[in-house]
């Protein structure tokens, strides 16, 4: 399956390397089962960063969505649907330790049909990640009240990507990041930290992942505006 090729690509980049000495392990756990009163599920890939140094620690939370899935699936409603109920109780569900710092990431394979799934539910997708998750104006954080380090410094993001199933160019283009919907603002940093605006997704695409870019360009390319 395609999706379990993006997952051993994600692993194998996940594995530590020259560019984090600071960083410990990480444990990575494949298709990593929560259970919560009666709210189960699966993520198809958790990876846990341990720092020995003190600096905070990091989880990594993903659900992946090939074109079978996508197609298999009722809708949009149902992925979103899958996916925030794996914000809400992965870590209730779980013995897994809270990090201070949680990303839980909804990637999509960049093919034609997941690409114009997205379009035409592009609302939807921005708003699942559109604000900050804070204690107060969501519920999927109910797991903080537990955690074992002070729960206001722990930091929750969300994002919508997309990524191809090759470990040496698996790095993500997002598509939707707290308020930012990168479709209608495609953004990045450069090489020397300096923010770069673009004028079309595929352009931005080419500078984040030019693997992406050139393998994926008939899918990428529907996405510009």
């Amino acid at each position: 399956m395609i999706e379990d090729r993006l997952t051993n690509a994600l692993i194998k980049k996940s594995r530590p390397s020259d560019n984090h000495p600071v960083m410990d392990g990480p444990e990575i756990y494949p298709e990593a089962h929560y259970h919560h009163y009666g709210n189960s599920g699966v993520a198809d890939l958790y990876v846990y960063y341990n720092n020995s140094q003190g600096a905070p620690k990091r989880g990594h939370v993903f659900e992946i969505k090939s074109e079978s899935a996508v197609r298999n699936a009722t809708g949009a409603n149902e992925i979103i649907r899958q996916f925030n109920q794996l914000r809400e109780f992965f870590f209730l569900g779980s013995e897994y330790e809270v990090p201070n710092r949680i990303d839980f990431e909804l990637c999509f394979l960049p093919t034609q049909y997941n690409i114009k799934h997205i379009l035409k539910n592009e609302a939807m997708y921005a708003t699942t990640v559109h604000h900050e998750r804070s204690r107060e104006n969501s519920p999927d954080t109910s797991f903080i009240d537990s955690v074992p380090v002070d729960p206001d410094n722990v930091k929750l993001k969300a994002q919508v990507t997309i990524r191809p199933p090759d470990s040496e160019s698996v790095h993500p283009c997002y598509l939707f990041k707290g308020s930012r919907n990168y479709l209608n603002n495609p953004f990045a940093y450069n090489s020397e930290g300096t923010p770069v605006e673009f004028d079309s997704y595929t352009e931005y695409v080419k500078h984040q992942n030019e693997a992406l870019y050139r393998n994926y360009y008939d899918a990428i390319q529907l996405l510009d505006r």
